[in-house]
């Protein structure tokens, strides 16, 4: 299962989750995309709307994460069958869920040695790269990405570039071995 945030910011202790979408994958064949949209309890800030095209208007009616906390737990919960995977995972998205996690008062927390970030696979891999951006990588490794800075779409675009990587040699194809090495 791959997951992306949209935020209020780029502050992972003290910014909100605006959108949590999902994209499950099994070998390769994208299964299901889902977003939810989240009510940050804040202003989101015009610099953040202006990234993701998410407005104070289009949360309004949003469940809290309060709300939610329970079914993005259990969506984000990692098992030996499940590889969970994000692009820039390991370095903002976890720790942002994480705090979001703790400062609702759920247990749940996302483990970030087990996730799979293709971002750092692909800072050893192609450091050459000028950038190494989430709509550059897709472009550059040929996997669609519409509508991007939508959670979904960002988490379908992931699978595809992990997929491509594992095609092409850079990410192992067996997956202790991929978390070890990464």
């Amino acid at each position: 299962r791959v997951f992306d945030l949209e935020t209020t910011g780029v502050n992972t202790e003290e910014d909100r989750i605006v959108q949590f979408g999902t994209a499950t994958f099994r070998n390769g064949a994208l299964l299901r995309i889902e977003d939810t949209l989240v009510n940050p309890c804040m202003p989101i800030p015009m610099d953040a709307s202006n990234v993701h095209g998410i407005y104070d208007s289009d949360v309004a009616d949003a469940p809290t994460f309060g709300l939610i906390g329970d079914t993005v737990a259990q969506t984000v919960t990692q098992s030996d069958e499940q590889v969970l995977c994000g692009y820039n995972a390991i370095s903002f998205d976890v720790p942002l869920l994480n705090a979001e996690f703790e400062r609702h008062c759920y247990s749940a927390r996302i483990n970030p040695d087990r996730v799979l970030d293709p971002l750092v696979w692909l800072q050893y891999h192609r450091r050459n790269w000028p950038s190494r951006r989430l709509v550059v990588a897709a472009d550059r490794l040929d996997c669609p990405l519409v509508d991007a800075h939508r959670a979904s779409a960002d988490a379908e675009a992931t699978g595809h570039i992990v997929h491509r990587m594992i095609e092409q040699g850079l990410i192992p194809d067996d997956v202790e071995e991929a978390l070890e090495v990464q």
